[in-house]
């Protein structure tokens, strides 16, 4: 009997590890086996050329993106400033937007959000967070900043206009 209790327990210890390597497995970052597109192999700096013909003086920076979520909503968004306007404008405003989304609890709640709206409990319970004040808070910050919006009672999304910046800042950070 002791030896069949032992086995069952074995048996349930290898299938929970099984579960966790296939999680984790799931979960890895980007590698060189899994390069970034290359949308136009044959024009490789194809975006800095059309900036190039552009006649802006000192040149701009530019991102864009589609994606399509797990919803279904396609979101598409494209935004251009010359290194001029860049250069001299003040960069309080952007670091506080950068600071609520590089908290990292606040930016799990932002990637989880790319799934779709998600309510202060859910958050909780994924364990997100540790208590719903917690979730509040947080929420609170990446709403200030313009990164989520409320939908309705404790009810969370990701604001569209911010999800290709997102995930622009994200990209930025790949060592490229």
């Amino acid at each position: 009997m002791e030896n069949s209790s032992y086995g069952n327990e074995l048996e349930s210890r290898l299938q929970a590890l099984e579960e966790r390597v296939a999680q984790l497995e799931t979960s890895i970052p980007e590698t060189a086996s899994n390069p970034p597109l290359d949308s136009n192999a044959g024009e490789k700096f194809w975006a800095i050329e059309e900036l190039a013909s552009e006649d802006i003086p000192n040149g701009s920076v530019i991102f864009a993106g589609i994606s399509r979520l797990p919803s279904g909503e396609e979101v598409s968004y494209q935004w251009q400033r010359t290194t001029d306007f860049l250069r001299t404008t003040e960069w309080d405003i952007h670091f506080a937007r950068l600071a609520a989304i590089s908290h990292p609890i606040r930016g799990k709640i932002a990637q989880r959000l790319l799934h779709g709206p998600m309510s202060i409990h859910k958050f909780v319970e994924e364990e997100i967070v540790s208590s719903i004040g917690a979730a509040y808070h947080h929420c609170g910050e990446l709403e200030k900043a313009g990164w989520i919006i409320k939908e309705g009672k404790g009810i969370y999304r990701l604001a569209p206009a911010r999800i290709i910046p997102l995930l622009t800042i994200i990209a930025a950070t790949e060592g490229h």
